[in-house]
């Protein structure tokens, strides 16, 4: 039998890549090395996000680059954690990277915009958003000085009662609603400015929801404010007239929470006489409503009490008058109530803790 020489065959040279050892199961199984390199390819995909140690010039089997190399599973797990780091951002309204500031900063030939401005301007800017925001809260708190004004006509036992109570009232309960507000200042501005509009809407909706929650450790501080005050202050009278006082005043924490919230949508959003435009309205009625209740009707202290309700939870009602009827433009903030209100309050409650702190201090140093 004659055997084929080199001369008589043709010679087949193996790439170089197939001259290193591979496992028999590769062979054996052609399907689980589809796999392998399906695998390959979608781990590959974390190159694109996450720094991956990569020289030019180096092959995949080069010692060189086997020496950076990751497993197909390490490569996933990054790219896993990427994606949950940027779902995370666009859920809280963050910006994620710096090529997306670049991105809202640039102008339509992507270059960055130069910011000028002058004295001038900034002093023009900073007068046509603190006056409207000046005159919204001293109108606000005006509120209790008329209850203390229209109280003191009737008697000093009940001048006396609605002061200590309106002073309990702040600190135990407003004070809270102003402090966990707060909080929004940072979110809903965040979430407005980087294009996340309808996470403003679902940031008023998780802190009205934790506001009401937190309005039930106030409501029974309130409704039991007669026996703890009579504990504190020597005239028991007076703290069980300041107690029933806040028994009363209960009804309108709701209205002042979801206000304090609300003024903050519109806020973020540039609206500043929004809630101007709200006490302008409810402040002149509050005054009506307590020379009604308490000249006209003679229901003394618990009139007074009840035209601070209907004031307060007039509130919310007038800003949603503004924002549907005066400002529907504001709307586009708002993407309609959502499950995801109820889930994901721990950003809110982290910056929601200092603002209650310097409130409150606020309010003890008075």
């Amino acid at each position: 039998m004659r055997r084929d020489t080199p001369s008589d065959a043709t010679l087949v040279t193996a790439p170089q890549w197939e001259s290193q050892p591979r496992s028999a199961t590769l062979y054996e199984d052609p399907d689980k090395e589809s796999k392998q390199l399906f695998e390959y390819d979608i781990s590959s995909l974390a190159l694109g996000f996450v720094p991956f140690p990569y020289t030019a010039g180096y092959t995949m089997d080069s010692p060189a680059a086997r020496r950076f190399s990751t497993s197909a599973e390490e490569r996933v797990g990054l790219l896993s954690a990427h994606r949950d780091s940027v779902a995370k951002s666009q859920q809280y309204g963050t910006i994620s990277a710096d090529d997306e500031i670049e991105r809202l900063l640039s102008q339509n030939e992507g270059t960055v915009e130069e910011l000028e401005t002058t004295a001038g301007k900034e002093a023009r800017l900073l007068a046509k958003y603190s006056v409207p925001l000046m005159i919204t809260y001293l109108l606000q708190y005006n509120f209790s000085l008329v209850t203390i004004f229209v109280v003191g006509h009737i008697g000093t036992d009940e001048l006396g009662a609605v002061s200590l109570a309106t002073m309990t009232a702040n600190i135990t309960g407003l004070a809270v609603y102003e402090g966990l507000a707060t909080s929004l200042d940072t979110l809903c501005a965040q979430a407005y400015g980087s294009g996340r509009k309808e996470l403003v809407g679902l940031h008023l909706q998780r802190m009205v929801l934790f506001m009401l929650l937190v309005t039930l450790p106030i409501g029974a501080i309130w409704l039991n404010s007669g026996w703890i005050l009579a504990a504190l202050v020597p005239e028991k009278e007076l703290a069980r007239l300041a107690g029933r006082y806040l028994s009363i005043l209960l009804a309108g924490a709701p209205g002042y929470a979801i206000f304090e919230a609300g003024k903050r949508f519109t806020q973020a959003q540039g609206l500043f006489n929004a809630s101007l435009f709200v006490l302008l309205i409810a402040t002149p009625i509050n005054v009506l409503l307590n020379y009604l209740f308490v000249f006209v009707l003679k229901w003394d202290l618990v009139g007074a009490a009840l035209a601070t309700v209907l004031s307060h939870n007039l509130l919310p009602v007038l800003l949603f008058v503004y924002v549907y009827f005066v400002n529907p433009h504001s709307l586009e903030c708002w993407a309609g109530f959502t499950r995801d209100a109820f889930r994901h309050w721990g950003p809110m409650a982290k910056l929601a803790v200092p603002g209650i702190i310097m409130v409150e201090t606020e309010w003890l140093v008075r």
